[in-house]
């Protein structure tokens, strides 16, 4: 952004002599969200307003209090006066000024000023463009210039807000940097309280340490530790917050999610703001504002436990000493009275209020400091001046920052590290091993109103929790004692066992009569109660058809919860599809056999079932083959079960498989039946191509298999994507089914969960192969997200076999 010369060309010229003219029929004061070209947004008007639809954010000039300068600003509607954005801070008009925001013939946004010692105008954007351009305030604070198509669409974003931050992070902003253009986001502080232009502080994002960091004129000045997981740093917990890090080719970037509270006052949930003192104020749950990155000081242990980097200070200063703000004024006791102090000029352009700290800091004689309405650093020197409260400098009555010898004497000090280091954490131990005797004899009667409460339960007459479900019918399913199961399994030997899932053991058995069964050993961590348990149980066992995996029964042993399964003699598909050295070929019709039985079960789930069930884990190794190699879908541990009116539900926390999961329900938490189709469209194109979603490695090349998908499909070369092992052994005539797949797969995986079609279109347009295929959209690349531990299992797991577990009931 800068100031152009006086010399316009001529049809900007023209173009702004028009707006003067119709100046009389626009109505004297803005109170839309959007600013179209012949707009004028009027400085000299405190209510000309650009409103967000939902009144969450303004957009005019404002003149900062105790300053004579106009700025442009995004200010919320109510609440807090703090800009979250500043358009010309590097360039302030003075105050009533007759300034105005336009947009010029050339689509660009500015400001134009025939004020005294100003330029005539001020880029804000330069890009040009020859189409209609409006600016809007969006509800997220973010004000976006985009061209508008004839049609009355939006064609290209030119530029936003959100792409140039000033001081305040707000949700869905960016911090780090845009490969593509060198662009680097990251906030700067205000010079003071009342100067807008950029201060000594910055907040910026450190991709390879994951972490945050506050810069004081480029030297690390304060951390938040690395991200732990999508809602806490190390330093930093307790947020509204989900937090994002995010690294492709294009960019690597940080950034807060909306709060999931939408109760939550708008002052709370306005993001973060850096202030010029290099604090950063963040909004809590608890509707309370956190600072952090207040270094004053160097209690070296206290202070690194807050995130400060640390380095040598003045052997003059001393723990626990720190600035402290107070109104008043420096005298010094003499004989004959009380003298007043002058203070000692500190001149230099550059210095702004952190500085001026800084400096009065590092001097040993300092006492106190200020920054004048000069804007130069004020600092008191003396070791005998004494300050006196409620009295003003001058005629000005401002505020001086003073410096407070708070340390206590040397024998208090040993008394408080005494109290701090011995005391305190006695009382603690005491205070904790009361506890656990306390923890102890609960448990030990909560053990017994278990067992009596298992002696209760051993039937599954109370079952009511899922009345859809039940409709007076008895529940044909078989209660299995524990000693059958002990016979069975051989006392759990590891040679039953079949494998390891996130929700406990699965072991093979072999009943009296002979047959084959998988028996579900669930974990001990689980937290599901015995009659939710139960509940689970009526609900898989009336979930019957044919692709989907039988439950045959449960049994229930002191804590221990056990469910028994029908045996899948040939595994998981990904045994076959991702194993470098397969025992078993899987021509193309099983290959079709298996994507289409899939979406049977898939659309029965969605569709036919007495309640819908979003399965939220569709993967690979959740496909299991019984003895002619038909798929059942397994695994219903992370399912949610929703009444047949409601489409779709939120969640707190995000559980699944990386690399199948929506984008929608990675970044704001939402899942519905389109979750699953998009999981549905990745399986498709790993079973056609036999590679991992996740398989790729390569710097320059695709970040997964959907995005390698796609660029097949736009270079008209989408048969490279088969598995060469089709392709050896001949796949005459079946190159259309084939397209047809990989069509229906890309389909499946676009970026809008509207745009993706429910299970039994996508049935439709695998079975009839008459139907003509919609051209896919541009799909989401959901691949290389670091959110720390939300994800129940990072990866799938190798042969997985018979990996069932419970479903998450939530009744809606």
């Amino acid at each position: 952004m800068e100031w152009m010369n006086d010399n316009v060309v001529m049809e900007e010229v023209v173009f702004f002599l028009l707006i003067l003219c119709s100046l009389p029929s626009i109505a004297s004061s803005l109170q839309s969200d959007t600013l179209h070209q012949g707009d004028v947004l009027n400085a000299s008007d405190e209510s000309d307003l650009l409103v967000s639809a939902n009144e969450n954010y303004t957009l005019g000039f404002f003149m900062p209090e105790r300053t004579k300068r106009t700025y442009l600003a995004i200010r919320p509607y109510s609440g807090s006066d703090n800009p979250v954005w500043i358009g010309n801070r590097d360039a302030p008009l003075p105050a009533n000024s007759s300034a105005s925001l336009q947009i010029d013939a050339s689509g660009r946004l500015l400001i134009l000023t025939h004020d005294e010692g100003q330029g005539n105008s001020y880029l804000i954007s330069s890009k040009k463009t020859s189409l209609n351009v409006t600016a809007t305030l969006l509800d997220s604070g973010n004000l976006v210039l985009r061209e508008v198509n004839t049609d009355g669409s939006f064609g290209e974003e030119l530029w936003s807000s959100f792409d140039n931050p000033t001081d305040t992070l707000l949700p869905g902003m960016k911090l780090g940097v845009d490969r593509r253009t060198g662009r680097n986001w990251a906030l700067r502080s205000w010079k003071d309280d009342d100067i807008p232009a950029a201060g000594a502080f910055s907040l910026e994002w450190e991709p390879s340490k994951r972490r945050l960091v506050i810069k004081y004129r480029g030297v690390v000045h304060w951390t938040s530790g690395e991200l732990m997981n999508a809602t806490d740093f190390q330093h930093i917990g307790g947020t509204t917050n989900y937090f994002v890090n995010i690294s492709t080719k294009e960019e690597e970037y940080f950034s807060c999610l909306p709060t999931l509270n939408p109760h939550l006052p708008l002052e709370f949930r306005q993001g973060w703001r850096l202030e010029p003192l290099g604090i950063l104020n963040i909004s809590s749950d608890t509707g309370s504002i956190m600072d952090l990155g207040d270094c004053n000081g160097f209690e070296n242990e206290t202070l690194e436990l807050k995130g400060c980097e640390l380095w040598e200070q003045p052997k003059c200063r001393d723990d626990g000493q720190t600035f402290e703000e107070r109104s008043g004024k420096f005298v010094y006791h003499a004989e004959n009275g009380v003298l007043p102090i002058q203070s000692i000029p500190i001149y230099n352009s550059s210095y702004n209020i952190s500085d001026c700290r800084e400096y009065c800091w590092n001097n040993c004689d300092c006492v106190g400091y200020r920054s004048n309405s000069e804007r130069v650093c004020e600092c008191w020197m003396g070791t005998f001046l004494q300050f006196e409260e409620g009295i003003s400098i001058g005629n000005s009555g401002n505020t001086e920052y003073v410096y407070v010898l708070n340390r206590p004497a040397k024998g208090k000090s040993r008394i408080k590290k005494w109290i701090c280091r011995i005391l305190i954490p006695t009382a603690i131990s005491l205070l904790l091993l009361g506890l656990l005797v306390l923890w102890w004899r609960r448990t030990k009667q909560e053990k017994a109103r278990k067992e009596q409460e298992l002696k209760d339960l051993l039937t599954l007459d109370d079952y009511t929790d899922i009345h859809e479900l039940n409709n007076g019918e008895n529940v044909n399913i078989k209660v299995f004692s524990y000693e059958w199961i002990v016979d069975t399994t051989n006392n759990f030997s590891l040679n039953c066992k079949l494998g390891q899932g996130g929700f406990g053991a699965v072991y093979k058995g072999i009943t009296p009569e002979g047959q084959e069964v998988a028996i579900k050993q669930l974990s001990e961590k689980s937290k599901q109660g015995i009659v939710e348990f139960k509940n689970e149980v009526v609900l898989i066992a009336k979930l019957q058809h044919t692709n989907l995996v039988k439950l045959l029964g449960f049994c229930i042993h002191k804590d221990q919860k056990m469910l028994i399964y029908e045996f899948m003699p040939n595994k998981s598909l990904d045994f076959y599809l991702f194993d470098p050295n397969p025992i078993g070929y899987l021509s193309w019709k099983r290959r079709l056999n298996i994507i289409e039985g899939t979406a049977q079960g898939l659309l029965y789930l969605h569709k036919y079932s007495r309640v819908r069930i979003i399965h939220r884990d569709m993967k690979v190794s959740n496909i299991l083959l019984d003895e002619n190699m038909n798929p059942k879908i397994s695994d219903f541990g992370i399912a949610k079960i929703l009444k047949q009116n409601v489409t779709e539900a939120n969640t707190m926390r995000l559980v699944g498989t990386f690399g199948y999961m929506a984008p929608e329900y990675v970044l704001h938490g939402v899942f519905s039946m389109k979750s699953d189709v998009y999981s549905f469209g990745v399986l498709l194109l790993e079973i056609v191509s036999g590679k991992k979603n996740n398989g790729f490695r390569s710097e320059d090349g695709p970040l997964n298999l959907v995005e390698h998908a796609w660029e097949l499909w736009n270079k008209d070369a989408v048969l490279q994507l088969v598995d060469p092992s089709l392709i050896s052994n001949n796949l005459c005539g079946n190159e259309e089914q084939l397209r047809r797949c990989i069509n229906v797969g890309l389909i499946c995986v676009e970026d809008s969960a509207v745009d993706r079609p429910p299970m039994d279109d996508v049935v439709s347009m695998l079975t009839n192969e008459n139907l003509a295929l919609p051209k896919p959209k541009k799909p989401a690349f959901v691949s290389r997200f670091n959110v720390g531990d939300t994800f129940q299992d990072g990866q799938s797991r190798k042969f997985t076999v018979n990996e069932l577990s419970t479903s998450t009931m939530e009744a809606r």
